[in-house]
């Protein structure tokens, strides 16, 4: 709602005058708020396109609508119960733990595909079509029930982590893998016994139309070689890559470079004083802090070093005398006006159109034109006047105040500075 505030505000300025300005909007807020849009879409996408692929894959594998759907459905229903157990234990879920509803789109239909094709493998094998559920379960239900563990397991050592969306990713997932496993286990056996004996297997094939063993094998053997040879040299050439790996440690990094925010981020590093990446080092006293400043001054990482005696000007005293000596004749314009707005308003009008007179210029002309059409419309329009004043003076109270401390400046010290600019002093206890 802020950004969208700003940004309206921005508009409607934009659109009142002819401003050549670019203003962005950047910050942990703004940031963290377009990722979550982010995210948000890119989780709908991804899941759309995983079920889409996965779809393709199993039709393509088991050649039975029924036993596509059938693994389909018990998916949705892991990720349902997943998604369940995430919002009864979490008020919130973490960026990164949202992808769990990815992963189990691929972990999940791993059980669903490996009972669905070994179903169909004891079919072949000219079993009953019970039997081939019963004999699927038995032979490879021990290797899932050792599979489901182990995965879980590995996700669940997310959990000690401080990083809370690591947290939330690992425990959910490893729930999420227990349940595509239970559901593969009892669910999917359970309702593919109901199906028509012939929707979920292909018949076994008959005896003289089986392939012969020895052709077979001497093509897989050959396509066997050709694969590993591949692998080898892909193996050795990525060898000689790996000196060119480089991690980058910036979290920008991995932010949409094409959003409003990031582009602002990023714009603040073309002056050095606006650079968003800094430390800060608390120390005891002013002496202190100038020899850390110089030892820090003498690292390669560090551009510059601020501390704040850097923020006092030399030679203040000299400087002071200078601007007092400048603002001779100046000091006048602070004081109070006696007369009466109106007749100042008339006499400079006078004085500005003899100068404008003089001049003679096409542009003076012009100007001399739109100040008769002013004069013009003003009386038969009383509020001009002041929309005029608002436009033209909209800035003064604020330049008036800048230059009244520019001719008369007070000396600067630890004692005038701002306040946040001395925290760390003020506050010698406090580490950070």
């Amino acid at each position: 709602p802020a950004a969208r505030a700003i940004n309206a505000a921005v508009s409607q300025a934009l659109s009142e005058g002819t401003y050549d300005v670019s203003v962005g909007i950047t910050g942990n807020a703004v940031l963290r708020s377009e990722e979550l849009a982010s995210v948000t879409e890119g989780i709908g996408v991804s899941l759309i396109l995983s079920f889409a692929f996965i779809l393709i894959l199993l039709t393509i594998a088991l050649r039975s609508i029924m036993m596509v759907s059938v693994s389909l459905i018990a998916l949705i229903l892991t990720i349902a119960i997943t998604a369940g157990f995430a919002a009864l234990f979490y008020d919130s879920l973490n960026l990164v733990s949202v992808a769990f509803m990815v992963l189990l789109v691929g972990l999940g239909i791993d059980f669903m595909i490996h009972f669905a094709m070994h179903v169909q493998e004891e079919r072949r094998h000219g079993r009953s079509h019970r039997n081939s559920i019963f004999f699927s379960n038995h032979h490879i239900g021990a290797a899932l029930a050792l599979c489901a563990p182990t995965s879980a397991i590995a996700f669940f050592a997310f959990a000690p982590t401080d990083f809370t969306g690591m947290t939330q990713l690992g425990i959910i997932s490893g729930f999420g893998v227990l349940v595509a496993f239970g559901v593969a286990v009892t669910l999917l056996p359970a309702v593919t016994a109901l199906l028509p004996k012939g929707s979920n297997a292909k018949a076994a094939p008959k005896p003289e139309t089986a392939p012969r063993p020895a052709q077979s094998g001497r093509g897989m053997g050959t396509l066997h070689s050709v694969i590993a040879v591949l692998t080898i040299l892909l193996g050795i050439g990525a060898l000689f890559l790996l000196p060119s790996v480089r991690f980058d440690a910036d979290p920008m990094a991995m932010r949409d470079p094409g959003s409003a925010s990031v582009k602002a981020f990023n714009l603040l590093f073309e002056d050095e004083d606006t650079q968003p990446y800094n430390l800060s080092l608390l120390v005891e006293d002013e002496q202190s802090a100038a020899q850390k400043a110089e030892a820090i001054e003498g690292l390669g990482e560090v551009r510059r070093v601020i501390t704040p005696a850097d923020l006092i000007p030399e030679e203040q005293y000299d400087k002071l005398d200078i601007i007092d000596f400048a603002s001779i004749g100046l000091g006048y314009i602070f004081d109070e006006v006696e007369e009466t707005p109106d007749a100042l308003l008339a006499d400079a009008a006078e004085r500005l159109n003899e100068a404008l007179t003089r001049i003679n210029s096409p542009a003076t002309q012009r100007f001399q034109a739109s100040l008769s059409a002013y004069g013009a419309a003003a009386i038969s329009d009383p509020d001009l006047k002041d929309q005029m004043e608002g436009d033209i003076f909209r800035f003064w109270p604020q330049q008036y105040d800048q230059l009244e401390r520019q001719i008369y400046p007070e000396e600067v010290n630890f004692e005038t500075l701002p306040e946040l600019s001395l925290i760390h002093i003020s506050e010698p206890t406090r580490r950070t």
